[in-house]
């Protein structure tokens, strides 16, 4: 594929967008959960690496004309479980939120997932000698961190009637979904990349921006009440 090198620009927008929403989610875990903080962060460093993986191989693509084959195929390998680490840190800290204890085999839980999901994706390409065997899985695991953490935040936002901040983090999830098919497509057009990096980074900044809102509210900044949840239902307690 013949990346433009403004295409190629184009993607680091969502990542810039992503890094973002990950360092309002971390501070956000960083003040309730100050334990699983490392979790977020660690999740959130994976999940901006592997979009800056991709971007810099359609750079280089663009640039240089050069393939280097195995940046374009980092993106799930850390997506998957960056997204995982954030979404149980998160959890983490609905869990305090609402005055629950965090036991503490808690962090062991989410390297228990993610060696399951990469255990899974390993028999299906060396045993099963399934072609690209390793993507449903950990495309499942991408959507699976990606829906529960969208999930708590839009929460979140619900019980303190933040409407609109929970139809952006929404959103997100819509768009994750809505580019599922295309990431599953080999040899896409130009006119699919720039539609598929356009979806990406409009979602990408509506939780990027919903995750700055969110923060003011649950941190108790001046203009914003503070984090109180404790008598009302969580998706923790639903969990």
């Amino acid at each position: 594929m013949d990346y433009s090198v403004s295409l190629a620009l184009y993607d680091f927008a969502p990542v810039l967008f992503i890094g973002i929403a990950m360092f309002y989610v971390w501070r956000m875990v960083q003040n309730f959960a100050p334990e699983q903080a490392q979790l977020a962060a660690v999740g959130g460093i994976l999940v901006v690496t592997a979009g800056l993986t991709k971007a810099g191989w359609k750079l280089i693509v663009a640039t240089t004309s050069m393939d280097i084959y195995f940046l374009s195929q980092l993106l799930f390998p850390l997506m998957a479980p960056g997204f995982i680490l954030v979404m149980f840190a998160v959890w983490a800290m609905v869990r305090r939120a609402n005055d629950k204890t965090v036991p503490t085999w808690f962090s062991i839980l989410p390297v228990v997932v993610i060696a399951g999901a990469f255990l899974w994706a390993g028999q299906r390409m060396f045993i099963l000698q399934i072609e690209r065997g390793w993507f449903q899985p950990l495309l499942m695991l991408v959507s699976i961190g990606n829906v529960a953490l969208i999930s708590m935040l839009v929460s979140a936002s619900m019980r303190h009637k933040k409407w609109g901040l929970a139809g952006l983090f929404f959103l997100n999830i819509v768009m994750t979904f809505a580019l599922q098919p295309i990431a599953t497509m080999e040899n896409l057009s130009i006119t699919m990349h720039w539609i598929e990096q356009t979806l990406t980074t409009f979602g990408a900044g509506a939780f990027a921006f919903a995750a700055y809102q969110l923060s003011r509210v649950l941190l108790g900044t001046p203009d914003a009440e503070p984090m109180r949840i404790a008598d009302e239902p969580s998706f923790a307690e639903i969990l």
